[in-house]
């Protein structure tokens, strides 16, 4: 899974989240794939959105532990 967000404005931010999920090699109904793929983009949303919210994340002074990578748009 990848996340990727970008602020667009002054009080906005664009998150796109992008997974892939692999059903071939697994035992694994077709409805439940179609909910997982269904349910998992709104699920990482709001966990990420509490997460954000909580004082460990909100006044974290040390590194990050992950890179950030500087894209230039056009």
């Amino acid at each position: 899974m990848s996340i990727r967000i970008t602020p667009i404005g002054k009080d906005k931010t664009l998150m796109e989240i992008q997974g892939y999920f692999e059903v071939s090699n697994t035992i694994l109904p077709a409805w439940a794939a179609n909910m997982i793929q269904r349910s998992a983009p709104y699920t990482v949303c709001l966990q990420l959105k509490r997460m954000t919210n909580l004082p460990e994340y909100i006044h974290k002074k040390s590194d990050i532990g992950f890179p950030i990578y500087e894209f230039e748009t056009h």
